[in-house]
């Protein structure tokens, strides 16, 4: 997620089960949301917030929504404690025996 503000640089996180939320600073108003899914090569689209109509911008991910990943020949990271990473984008999937 990345949220654009008329003012400064934007914010951005990622989302979870629990979804995400952000603090807005005094001062400064949302003009954009921009979604995507680099791992699964969805790319960002924009949403523009106008502050001068009502907005109400709800998003809901299904994950099959996005399709499927061959993970078939993926290069995994060791980790000296015996864990595993699979880089995906900028957040890297970390797999440990249980």
């Amino acid at each position: 997620i990345v949220i654009e503000f008329d003012t400064g640089e934007p914010a951005t996180g990622y989302t979870q089960s629990y979804g995400y939320s952000f603090t807005l600073t005094p001062g400064r108003r949302v003009t954009a949301i921009r979604l995507g899914l680099p791992a699964f090569g969805v790319d960002f689209t924009r949403f523009a917030v106008d502050p001068g109509k009502a907005n109400n911008l709800g998003f809901r991910f299904t994950p099959n929504d996005f399709g499927t990943r061959d993970f078939r020949a993926e290069p995994l990271a060791i980790q000296p404690d015996g864990a595993l990473l699979l880089s995906l984008g900028s957040s890297p999937l970390r797999y440990e025996r249980q």
